[in-house]
Formats: structure tokens, sequence, C-alpha cells
């Protein structure tokens, strides 16, 4: 099976660039979406745990996570933040070594923001960093509903776009349209393949 670990920052175009994946017939998946999984699962014990610290505001009224409202207060406060690592970080971590040990596909592409931060890179054969210039991030994001204090507090959490660009094996640029984007998955998937013939 062929993998790749992609990463990049907060609006970079990640998704943009999984969906590429997903079109050239990879299997494709996010551990944001994991995340969400984990959130909405009230089996989890994941929303008690995290209303017992935060109170109330972070579920919403069916007792899932209010994901938004959680970012709002771990992007403002590392220790928040080190406190919902270690709860979630070890999950995932399981999840996606049994996910990438199951196989069962011909390729898989996965969205892992903190690929670096976690030190997670070496679960993967190859590494891809999606880049985008700040000012385009923060337009997008803004686009998304996000305030330009919620971006700035991530960023600060995460390591710079170009310190992920150094390490990683692979880099798309995502400056232009989405045709050129999609012009440089085609060119890496397409290189990918043949290496894994």
């Amino acid at each position: 099976m062929i993998s790749i670990g992609i990463t990049g920052a907060f609006g970079s175009g990640k998704s943009s660039v999984l969906a590429a994946f997903q079109e050239a017939g990879w299997e494709t998946d996010s551990l944001d979406r994991w995340v969400h999984r984990l959130y909405a699962d009230p089996d989890s014990g994941l929303g008690a745990e995290l209303a017992a610290r935060w109170g109330r505001r972070v579920l919403l009224p069916d007792g899932a996570v209010d994901r938004r409202e959680v970012g709002r207060l771990v992007f403002a406060d590392a220790g928040e933040l080190a406190f919902l690592c270690d709860r979630i970080h070890p999950v995932l971590r399981r999840q996606l070594t049994s996910r990438l040990a199951a196989g069962g596909v011909r390729a898989l592409a996965l969205e892992v923001p903190l690929l670096f931060e976690l030190g997670w890179e070496c679960e993967f054969p190859a590494t891809l960093a999606v880049w985008a210039p700040a000012a385009l991030r923060r337009a997008r994001l803004r686009s998304r509903g996000y305030e330009a204090a919620e971006v700035a507090a991530r960023d600060r959490r995460q390591w710079s776009p170009e310190r992920k660009l150094e390490l990683a094996d692979y880099a798309v640029i995502n400056t232009g349209s989405p045709e050129f984007l999609k012009s440089q998955c085609k060119l890496l998937i397409k290189h990918l393949e043949l290496e894994n013939e």
C-alpha cells in the first residue's frame, strides 16, 4: 500500500489537496474527521470530561462537544491545549497505527495537521506539506467565519508553515487557482504511483 501524510498550516488548502488525491482514486481520510467523530461519540466519555473542566458551554444541545468553543478555549491557553491533547492524541495515535497496519487499499492519503509537531511522520513512507502565504490563508479563513484573533491563536500553537515545508518530502504551493493546485497534485500522485509500481 502507498501512503502519504499530508500537513500544512490552518487554511493552507489541505482539504483541497486531499480531494485531489480522492479524485485520483486514492482512499483519503483526515485526523480532523476522527476528532469530530470522537467529539460526537457520547460513549467516548470525552464530552463529560471536557464539561467537567470547562463547563457545559463546551457541549451542544445534543451532548456532542462544540468544536468551535473548545477551539477558542484551547488555542488561547497553552495549558488548556495540553490538557485536551493529553486526552485525544493517544486515542488518535492508536487509530492511526491501526489504520496504516490494516492495509486493504492500494493507496491512502491521510491529512494530519500536527504531523511533525507530534512526531508522527515516522508512520508514513512519504510526507507532503501544503503551503500558502499568511495573508491568503487569513482571507480564506475569514470567508469561512473565523475571526483574525482565532486564526492567529491557532497559528501560534503550530509550527510555522515554512518549517513544515522544510521537513516534508514533498510540497504543494497553494497560491494560484484550484486548477493549478490540482495540476501539482496530479504530478505528485503520478510520481508516487510510479515509484511504487
